[in-house]
């Protein structure tokens, strides 16, 4: 998959202002991967990606990382906001590759 494919494919699971945000990381890791000597290309999918699970449903998230292993503790099934960044991992791998 390519980025434009990405992002097509990541516009469409994302709410408007939730998808320009993660352009906007997306650039800014670019921008410090440049200045620090990383990997410019994976920083900004990383960054582009970084809330790709975001607007997923928790009980939907829940389940997910329970299909992928993904070990979730009491913070994470009570703190509203936190269970996106675990579920993004396989979301991420799953959807993006």
């Amino acid at each position: 998959m390519d980025l434009d494919e990405i992002k097509i494919k990541l516009q469409a699971m994302l709410k408007p202002e939730r998808y320009v945000h993660s352009l906007g990381v997306a650039q800014s890791s670019f921008d410090l991967a440049q200045k620090y000597g990383y990997d410019t290309q994976k920083a900004y999918l990383v960054g582009l990606l970084h809330d790709c699970a975001k607007n997923i449903p928790k009980q939907e998230q829940i389940e997910i990382c329970r299909q992928n292993g993904i070990k979730l503790d009491d913070i994470d099934l009570i703190t509203k906001g936190l269970i996106h960044a675990k579920t993004g991992v396989a979301v991420a791998q799953n959807e993006f590759g």
